[in-house]
């Protein structure tokens, strides 16, 4: 997702990058790490982008749509696709449905990782996560020093990341609430399994819910 490499992380995450699914707020990313992202091992086939409407318009004024196009001329080996604007309101409903909160009143800003598992649910047989810790990891160990991101050891930490946003009035990235949202739907109906480390939830009533589903 993103920024992310591969190129020097190949023990950790692989030698393959197939698809890259990329915010509109990080598309620049990809041409300012091109030797790492659109390139060797890193080198996906797909590249999805998610962003609001106004900024993948088609009539010339979608500045995000606009960078999309160049970058497709640039690298013509790669496809370039981005959801439309009803695959974007259906995500922002998924989230609705789930947390029985509009994010627009509840301040929230959907993640990536959100968007990227919406279309996952519709592409995969199967998904098996790695890396990504349950819901009230955070809660019980606000002080972790595991960075936000592998690539960036000394930077912010996720711990200190996922409870700041929680709690933000507007905003915020409901990382936790996601992470439960996804936990949820492995034990529901949809075939999402978690690695490295692996879920302890094997029911919903394991599975305890965040702060911002709570309140």
């Amino acid at each position: 997702m993103n920024g992310s490499p591969t190129v020097g992380y190949e023990r950790d995450v692989g030698f393959r990058t197939t698809l890259r699914f990329v915010a509109h707020s990080a598309i620049t990313a990809l041409t300012r790490n091109a030797t790492t992202l659109l390139a060797g091992t890193g080198k996906p086939k797909y590249i999805v982008v998610w962003g609001p409407p106004r900024e993948m318009e088609t009539s010339g004024r979608g500045v995000v749509y606009n960078y999309i196009s160049k970058m497709q001329k640039e690298n013509l080996d790669i496809e370039f696709y981005m959801l439309t604007n009803e695959q974007y309101e259906y995500a922002e409903h998924v989230f609705q449905i789930e947390t029985g909160k509009s994010r627009y009143t509840s301040g929230s800003w959907l993640s990536t990782g959100l968007f990227t598992m919406v279309l996952l649910r519709k592409i995969c047989d199967d998904i098996v996560i790695y890396g990504m810790v349950d819901s009230t990891y955070c809660l019980q160990n606000p002080k972790s020093m595991v960075p936000y991101h592998y690539f960036d050891p000394n930077g912010v930490k996720e711990c200190a990341i996922y409870l700041s946003h929680e709690k933000a009035k507007e905003h915020g990235h409901r990382f936790l609430t996601e992470k439960y949202i996804f936990m949820s739907w492995g034990l529901k109906s949809y075939n999402i399994s978690f690695r490295h480390p692996s879920s302890s939830a094997k029911t919903l009533d394991e599975l305890q819910k965040t702060t911002f589903l709570k309140t």
